[in-house]
């Protein structure tokens, strides 16, 4: 049976490590666009920011209901790997590859194929924005912090942006919610010497 989806994923890092992100791009199978998406995820390696965007791809297709699954990766390295052609031998992708197979063995049918990277130009620029903008915009279920972070990197920034909640806010004049505060002192009156005079201390 044909794809009820056809995903395309990619992931980058300027440095690598370094800033990283990944781009999706969900088309139906007559190929009308679904969704796109993108996620910043910290710093990371190439391969791991690659990784991380089928992470993604794969658990927002597992929400959406999606039971047949392409995926398409100009990555021949992490494609090669899934499919079983290349050993996983960088200690720091095996999460991540583990994290992949868990989700691909709840679909009923999955491919994934190596494009061109004129082929994947969406799904790149995507993943370029996220760098650009160190920010997400993600869909339901599309958890990219979902797998550990690679030994030795960091792990990735909480994606998208957070707004003070009503609580934290600052209100001018008075201190921010939950910071300690200072019990006003009582003015102590001055203490009077006997007879008006003060006394002095003898020294020997």
């Amino acid at each position: 049976m044909p794809p009820e989806v056809r995903i395309h994923v990619d992931g980058g890092a300027r440095g690598n490590p370094g800033p990283a992100g990944f781009g999706v791009v969900v088309s139906d199978a007559e190929g009308a666009t679904l969704g796109r998406y993108f996620g910043y995820l910290g710093v990371q390696t190439n391969n791991a920011a690659e990784y991380r965007g089928l992470i993604a791809a794969l658990e927002h297709a597992r929400h959406s209901g999606w039971r047949r699954l392409w995926i398409g990766s100009d990555s021949e390295l992490m494609v090669r790997q899934v499919r079983g052609q290349y050993k996983v031998k960088n200690e720091g992708l095996r999460p991540l590859y583990e994290r992949c197979r868990q989700l691909i063995a709840e679909f009923e049918e999955f491919a994934i194929e190596h494009v061109p990277r004129a082929g994947n130009a969406e799904a790149d620029s995507l993943a370029n924005q996220a760098m650009n903008l160190r920010g997400s915009e993600l869909p339901p279920g599309a958890g990219s912090a979902s797998a550990p972070p690679p030994a030795g990197m960091a792990a990735a920034s909480p994606p998208g942006r957070h707004l003070p909640s009503a609580r934290s806010a600052a209100v001018p004049g008075r201190p921010p919610a939950g910071a300690p505060t200072a019990r006003p002192r009582r003015a102590r009156a001055p203490r009077q010497a006997a007879h008006g005079q003060a006394r002095r201390r003898t020294v020997k």
